[in-house]
C-alpha cells in the first residue's frame, strides 16, 4: 500500500470514528437532550443516525472495493 493511500484510509477511520458527534446536532435529538427526557430515547435517536449514515457508507465501500480488487486483478 502507497502512503498516499494510507492515509486516504486513516481519514476515511478517522471520519468514521467523528460521525458520532454529528449525529447529536439533529433536531429531534437536540430536542430530547433539551427537555432532560430518558437517557434511553436520547441513545436510541443516536444509533439510528449512525445506522443511517453507516448503511450507505459501507454499501459504496463494498461496491468500492469489489471495483478496486477486481480492476487490480486485471492490471496483473
Amino acid at each position: 500500500m502507497g502512503v498516499p493511500l494510507k492515509r486516504a484510509m486513516l481519514g476515511l477511520w478517522a471520519g468514521l470514528f467523528l460521525v458520532g458527534q454529528a449525529s447529536a446536532q439533529c433536531a429531534l435529538c437536540k430536542q430530547a437532550l433539551e427537555s432532560g427526557g430518558n437517557d434511553g430515547l436520547i441513545e436510541g435517536f443516536q444509533w439510528s443516525v449512525l445506522l443511517l449514515l453507516g448503511a450507505p457508507l459501507l454499501l459504496i465501500g463494498g461496491i468500492g472495493s469489489r471495483l478496486y480488487f477486481t480492476w487490480r486483478a486485471t492490471q496483473r
